[in-house]
């Protein structure tokens, strides 16, 4: 009697065992799936798309974000080369781009990529920041994000107390670009 109990005992065991195993093996795979990020073309929730790892070429841009925030006045450009348009009065949020859906159409995408490139964007640094953000109370900030064709995002960014220390040499001359860009087609 002894010897079955003993048997039944780990027979019992063995398989709360393997349940146990084939539970860990799906909480694994589904962290994994959780870290699989997922890629968004949609202005919305493309900040949560990947990081772009690698440079690549300008001409696989597909959108593009910049934002400038300094005192109260917040200026957002945002433009979808892939279907050339601009969006009309855009506004961030914590996930992405926001708009009423607005938007003008353009037929110079290579504009923009010279612009692009004339301020040598894809080579700025990720991030200009040089102060802890708490050693000052209002301050300004700035961000760049361009998104490829994979789906990949590129960013570059800064804030402190003030613009001119963080931010990369043309930035003033870029963004007034751009201004000037999407000033001429909203006419």
């Amino acid at each position: 009697m002894r010897k079955v109990l003993y048997s039944i005992c780990i027979i019992g065991i063995c398989i709360l065992v393997s349940g146990c195993k084939e539970s860990e093996e799906e909480i694994l795979e589904e962290s994994n799936m959780s870290d699989n990020v997922k890629v968004s073309y949609d202005f919305y929730s493309f900040l949560q798309s990947p990081e772009a790892t690698e440079k690549q070429d300008a001409s696989q841009i597909i959108k593009l974000v910049v934002t400038k925030n300094e005192g109260v006045q917040d200026e957002t450009i945002v433009l979808d080369l892939e279907n050339e348009e601009i969006i009309i009065d855009p506004w961030m949020s914590s996930y992405g781009i926001n708009s009423e859906g607005d938007t003008q159409s353009f037929d110079d995408k290579e504009e923009i990529l010279h612009i692009l490139e004339t301020y040598d964007v894809q080579e700025w640094k990720d991030d200009y920041t040089t102060e802890d953000p708490a050693s000052y109370q209002d301050g300004v900030g700035w961000n760049v994000w361009l998104q490829y064709e994979d789906g990949t995002v590129q960013s570059h960014k800064g804030s402190g107390s003030g613009l001119e220390q963080i931010t990369p040499e043309g930035f003033a001359d870029f963004f007034n670009a751009l201004e000037k860009f999407v000033e001429e087609h909203l006419k």
